[in-house]
C-alpha cells in the first residue's frame, strides 16, 4: 500500500487513537500474549502486529490486568472498534471489585489500529505532521464517537501538546475533566505512537491529576516507556 492509501486508511482510525481520557481506547485487530519464565512473568508482553512481533515492556511500575479488570476492559474495547486491545496495565493491587468501587488512578494500554498494515518512515512522518496540525480537532471528535458509541460523556478535554516527537517515536499530552459520583476528577494523559519494525503501535499512560508533579510523572513515564519499547525492538546488531 502506498504512503498516500495509508494515510486514508489512518484517518479514520486516528479520530480514536489519541483520547487519551479516564478510559482509554481499543479494540481488535493482533493477539497479545503474556509471556512467561520459570513461573514468573515476563517484564514485557508481545504484540502481534501484521505478522510481526513487537516486545512492550511493562510500564512505570504496572501490571497486565487485561484479564483482572473486564469491565474496564470492555469499556475501552467498545470505545474504540476499529483498535485492538493488546493490553491493559494498573497498579499491583487493582481488582474488578476496587474499579467498580473507585475507579482507576493509574492506568496504560496497548493498542494498534485494524485498517493499518506495514508503513515506512515517510509515511510514518506524515502521520506526525498531521497529528501536529490537527490533534485537538481529532480529541474532540474522539470524545464525541465514545459518547455516541457508550453514552459516556468524557468531559472536557484539552491537548497539553506534543512532548515527544522523533524518527521512531511521537506523543501527545492529554488532560481531561470529568464528573464521577464521588466529583470531578481531572486526568492528564501521555499518548505515544511507536513506529516498530514498519509497524505502528499505540501507548496510552493516564494518572489522575492533583498537581503538576502527576503532569511531570506522566511524561517522564511515558518517555522512558517509549524508549523502553524502543530499545527491546531493536534490529539486532544495532548499537
Amino acid at each position: 500500500m502506498s504512503p498516500s492509501n495509508h494515510l486514508v486508511a489512518l484517518k479514520q482510525p486516528l479520530t480514536f487513537m489519541f483520547i487519551f481520557t479516564a478510559f482509554t481506547l481499543t479494540s481488535v485487530f493482533a493477539d497479545a500474549q503474556e509471556s512467561e519464565k520459570d513461573g514468573e512473568a515476563e517484564k514485557a508482553v508481545e504484540v502481534k502486529v501484521k505478522g510481526q512481533s513487537i516486545k512492550v515492556p511493562y510500564p512505570a511500575g504496572l501490571l497486565p490486568k487485561k484479564k483482572v479488570l473486564k469491565s474496564f476492559t470492555a469499556f475501552i474495547e467498545k470505545s474504540a472498534p476499529t483498535n485492538t486491545l493488546h493490553e491493559v496495565f494498573a497498579t499491583p493491587e487493582a481488582t474488578e471489585k476496587s474499579f467498580l468501587e473507585k475507579g482507576i488512578t493509574i492506568n496504560a494500554d496497548v493498542q494498534t489500529v485494524n485498517a493499518v498494515g506495514p508503513v515506512d518512515q515517510a509515511t510514518f512522518n506524515q502521520v506526525k505532521v498531521i497529528l501536529g496540525k490537527q490533534f485537538g480537532q481529532i480529541l474532540k471528535q474522539a470524545a464525541k464517537e465514545i459518547k455516541d458509541r457508550t453514552g459516556a460523556d468524557l468531559g472536557t478535554n484539552s491537548t497539553g501538546g506534543k512532548f515527544v516527537d522523533e524518527d521512531n517515536r511521537f506523543a501527545f499530552l492529554i488532560f481531561s475533566k470529568m464528573d464521577t459520583p464521588d466529583g470531578q476528577i481531572e486526568r492528564a494523559s501521555a499518548s505515544c505512537l511507536c513506529f516498530l519494525h514498519n509497524r505502528l503501535v499505540l501507548c496510552n499512560l493516564h494518572k489522575n491529576k492533583e498537581s503538576d508533579e502527576d503532569v511531570k510523572w506522566v511524561k517522564a513515564e511515558a518517555r522512558k516507556w517509549m524508549e523502553a519499547i524502543c530499545e527491546a525492538n531493536k534490529p539486532v546488531g544495532d548499537n
